[in-house]
Formats: structure tokens, sequence, C-alpha cells
């Protein structure tokens, strides 16, 4: 038959918090410091800095022209010179009358920045030919930290 002190030799880890007590105790203390310590250098962000998606859009305002006049006027040269760019995967127009915009798909392992530059230098180099009524364009970025972490509604009873 077995005594109580014989038992708590079995015990593991119980038995050493029973034979220990101040031991453990600072042992959990320590963990607790690390802990906040660690908490408090960390930094909170949805995506790493480095990541940034391939996808950038062109928008030109236009004055009021029918999207038949901003496509032969403003898409179709606009088209033609961000095309030949190396870093375009992918690119689709958008026409409207009040603007004309293009969808850019970057190749998966081109550098966004230098995309950005060249992009920029290509419509400035198209800027000349481009209409009157076309307005200066502007190049949207995508940043998948501008994205909302969740979007929720409330909806109140009718009376």
């Amino acid at each position: 038959m077995m005594d109580a002190s014989d038992r708590l030799h079995q015990r593991g880890l119980l038995a050493l918090c029973m034979k220990r007590p101040i031991g453990v105790s600072m042992s959990l203390l320590l963990m607790v410091v690390l802990g906040v310590i660690a908490y408090r250098g960390l930094r909170l962000q949805l995506l790493p800095d480095d990541l940034s998606p391939p996808f950038m859009f062109v928008s030109i305002p236009t004055l009021a022209a029918s999207p038949e006049e901003n496509e032969l006027t403003i898409a179709k040269p606009v088209e033609d010179a961000l095309s030949t760019l190396a870093e375009v995967d992918e690119l689709k127009s958008f026409i409207r009358t009040s603007h004309v915009g293009f969808a850019i798909n970057l190749r998966p392992n081109s550098d966004p920045e230098l995309a950005y530059l060249r992009i920029r230098s290509r419509l400035r180099r198209e800027w000349p030919t481009l209409p009157e009524a076309a307005q200066q364009p502007f190049i949207w970025r995508h940043d998948p930290n501008d994205d909302p972490l969740y979007i929720f509604s409330v909806e109140f009873p009718k009376d």
C-alpha cells in the first residue's frame, strides 16, 4: 500500500508544484513578464509590409463626351501605350461619358513601384496627344491594409 508521499512522487508536474511552490511561482511569473514584454513590442498589421498586390487602376476624368468619342480619342491611345509595358499582364478598359478607366493587372514578380513609375511616365508621354476635355490622370494602387476589417449594418424594426 502506498502512502501520501509516494503518490506525490508519481504524479510528475503536480508533485513538483507541491514540493517547490516558490520555484514554480517564479517560473510562472517569469513567463508572464516575458509575455507582456513581447506583447508590447508586437506590431499590429494585417499583411506583411512587403506584400503589394499586383493591381493598379488608372482613371482619366473627361468632360461630358460620348463613350465612342472617349474610346477613340482617349482609351485607344492610352491602352496602346500601357499595353507595351513589360510589367503589365492584363489591361481592361472601362469607358464612360465622364471618365475612362484602366484596370491593370501586373505580372506576379514585377516590382509595383517600378511599374507605377513606368505607368506614370507613359501617361505623361501620352498627355499632349489627348483632347483638351481629358483631365489629369489618377493612378490608384491597391493596398490591402486600406480594406475594412469588418463591415456590418444595424437594422431597426419598422414601426
